[in-house]
């Protein structure tokens, strides 16, 4: 999917391939909690430093629409082996991808990648948004433009130093509940339906996002490439998460990012599943917005914790463990110097 140029695709297309990473992952990135069971290794800079031949960076309007990437925004991939193109992206997504999911230069698919903390960073780095568009010489390919020399970019123009350390704390493992799992099994379609008050909208019009009109909800469909479709919303005060043919792995990602903590999945549960999962937001299980939301319906009422929600909605169960994990900690960025 990396080599498909978004340029070309309507904004419904651009938001349902989000969900796929896009980018957020074939193995598990190699950054995650060490404690022996399904852990992984730590990945490492590369020795050699790979650099873009030329690099435009330019700031995004405030009114930009950004479709919905777990993380940050989505931006373009480019669709050539020497040139990526990412439009309205945080510098927080550029990170992500340059130093945890295409760290080694490698094709992997974000949903199947814990993101670690990332400590001390500026809050623009979040919020504000830039077009990239870079070339390199020769053809290193998608994944080495997204990490190895998506690092050099961001050291050489955003002037950003950070390390990684190895730190004791909680951590999570998902079992089965006692009352047996309640996945639903995907039956081979890719779509999903979303409520009304979640709908995605043009923040300036209020409109439904193209795609979203109907409440039903299915990805561009591509010969060889599998369902990737994720959706993280808000429905009224709740954060909704929507799936369709996901794995646990893959859920076990999701659900690191919503909490912040490593989850190691053991439920020893095969195959691909269809998943809904919606729980009120707090301090520790924070959910990300994707557009400015209409006032929604007064009958919505706050579900439970996402702990609580994941045991009684989907018969999992979060257990607490301890482990050791890598955080990502930013020592200096600066906003990008001119072109």
């Amino acid at each position: 999917m990396l080599n498909r140029s978004l340029d070309r695709l309507s904004p419904a297309k651009m938001l349902l391939l989000a969900g796929a990473g896009t980018a957020a992952l074939a193995g598990p990135v190699a950054i995650g909690l060490l404690i022996g069971v399904s852990s992984s290794p730590v990945v490492h800079a590369q020795s050699t430093r790979q650099t873009f031949e030329v690099a435009s960076i330019h700031k995004c309007g405030p009114n930009a629409v950004v479709p919905l990437r777990e993380g940050g925004g989505l931006g373009d991939i480019g669709p050539t082996p020497n040139r990526v193109t990412r439009n309205c992206i945080t510098v927080m997504s550029l990170l992500q991808d340059a130093y945890v999911i295409f760290a080694d230069g490698q094709k992997r698919s974000p949903s199947s990648v814990q993101m670690p903390p990332i400590e001390k960073a500026p809050a623009w780095i979040s919020s504000d948004l830039y077009t990239i568009d870079a070339k390199a010489e020769g053809a290193p390919g998608q994944p080495a433009m997204l990490g190895p020399m998506m690092q050099s970019l961001l050291e050489d123009r955003f002037h950003l130093k950070l390390h990684r350390e190895s730190r004791s704390g909680p951590a999570y493992e998902m079992t089965v509940a006692k009352g047996g799992s309640r996945l639903k099994n995907n039956n081979g379609t890719c779509s999903v339906d979303v409520p009304s008050a979640a709908v995605p909208r043009d923040s300036a019009t209020g409109r439904p996002l193209p795609g979203f009109s109907g409440g039903h909800v299915s990805p561009p469909s591509e010969p060889g490439v599998p369902c990737r479709l994720r959706l993280n919303l808000r429905n009224g005060p709740n954060q909704l998460f929507v799936s369709s043919a996901i794995t646990t792995g893959e859920f076990c990602s999701y659900l690191s990012r919503a909490t912040g903590h490593t989850i190691v999945d053991n439920t020893q549960l095969g195959g691909k599943f269809d998943i809904r999962l919606e729980y009120l937001p707090d301090r520790i299980t924070p959910g990300p917005v994707a557009v400015d939301q209409p006032d929604v319906p007064a009958d919505i009422e706050p579900a439970a914790s996402l702990f609580t929600a994941v045991e009684q909605q989907l018969g999992l169960k979060l257990v607490p463990l301890k482990g050791t994990r890598q955080i990502i900690v930013i020592d200096h960025i600066e906003k990008p110097s001119g072109n």
